[in-house]
């Protein structure tokens, strides 16, 4: 009987060895701030509605209207954001 009781123990142990790796890890995971460059990498809305255009993706009025739309909500736009 006593040999039932030491694989219980044992099998516990390893049950909370494994919980608290796994919550740490979660928590870890979850609170670490993601950097930027993951995020984004460093292509602007505009830069992309360019790249689609160039490839004959979007029409010559939907370029346009959406080059409109983005130059009207960039908050900061950059002298580089305006060059053809």
């Amino acid at each position: 009987m006593q040999h039932a009781t030491s694989l219980s123990f044992i099998g516990m142990h390893l049950f909370w060895w494994m919980f608290w790796i796994i919550l740490i890890g979660t928590a870890f995971t979850t609170v670490t701030p993601v950097r930027k460059t993951l995020l984004r990498s460093g292509e602007q809305a505009l830069d992309i509605l360019r790249r689609r255009y160039a490839a004959g993706e979007v029409s010559s009025e939907e370029y346009e209207r959406r080059k409109a739309v983005l130059e009207r909500d960039e908050p900061n736009p950059s002298p580089a954001t305006h060059a053809h």
